[in-house]
Order: C-alpha cells, then structure tokens, then sequence
C-alpha cells in the first residue's frame, strides 16, 4: 500500500503558513486532491486549536477531509502513525514540523525572517512576497493556483514528495 504523500510547510511564526494553507486547501480540491491537514506546535496548548476555535476551523471550513494537531516534541513515529490512521486522502499537509525531514515549501513572510534550512527537509519551493535567489522555484503568495498546480505535479510525479 503507498503511503500517502505529505509536504510540510515551514517559515517562522507569523510568515503567513495558516493564510497559505487556508488558500491552497480548495485550490488542491480543484484538482481533484482531497487533503488532510497536520498541524504541529512546540507548545502543549493546542487545547483551543483542537476545539475548533482557531486553525483547525479555519482548515476545516477550506475543505480539508481531516485536521490533526499535534503538540510537543512530536516524533516522526507519532506522525506516521498519524499518517496510517488517515483514510480518504490524497496528500497531507504539514504545518510545521521541522524534525519530519519531509519534502519542504518554505514560507517567508513580510519582514523576511527565516529558519536555518538545515533543519528541516528538502526545500521543493518557496512561497514569498520578496526578493530570494533560491534553485528551487519562488512563488509569490498569492499565486495560491500557481503553488497548487506545483504540489500537484510534485505528488503526481517522481520528485521524491513522500
């Protein structure tokens, strides 16, 4: 059985990952994707979040088949254990999550702040309103149908998106 692809997305608090993914969820239903939404937080209190009083509803009402929050630490055991419980979807995606190593599209916000690339996987594009000389391809954030025909081609294709 394959396992279903994920991508995360990662860029510091604030660079605009909920907005992007909030976006990108219908764009990839378009496309015939049906998504789930993993959201990671080094703080334990997801409490609110869970209960539908913040991303998770906004990730639902987008049209995302299932949203899982996970805090703490969070293995890579704890999230392909996630992985395996999920049914009915084509992709997941991942918000936050650096530890998981997974095929990565980096969010830079407004004020330009980054992570240290060399903590996370391999960054497959960046989603950004600035200037940045990258290998990969540079998206501006509101080209979501753009991003989405990317993540498309990256899962349906061998790019190595696993």
């Amino acid at each position: 059985m394959r396992r279903i692809p994920a991508i995360s997305f990662i860029g510091v608090s604030g660079s605009g990952k909920t907005t992007l993914l909030e976006r990108l969820i219908p764009a990839l239903a378009r496309r015939g994707l049906r998504v789930a939404v993993v959201k990671h937080s080094h703080h334990v209190v997801l409490d609110d979040d869970l209960a539908g009083r913040k991303d998770t509803a906004r990730f639902v009402a987008a049209g995302a088949v299932s949203v899982t929050g996970v805090a703490g630490d969070g293995t890579p055991d704890v999230f392909e254990a996630a992985r395996e419980g999920l049914s009915g979807v084509n992709l997941i995606l991942v918000e936050g999550w650096r530890a998981l190593r997974l095929p990565t599209v980096e969010v830079i916000g407004a004020d330009g702040a980054r992570h240290d690339p060399a903590g996370f996987g391999a960054r497959i594009c960046v989603v950004t309103d600035g200037e940045i000389e990258a290998y990969e391809p540079v998206f501006a954030r509101d080209d979501v149908e753009r991003v989405a025909a990317f993540l498309v081609d990256a899962v349906e294709g061998d790019s190595g998106v696993a």
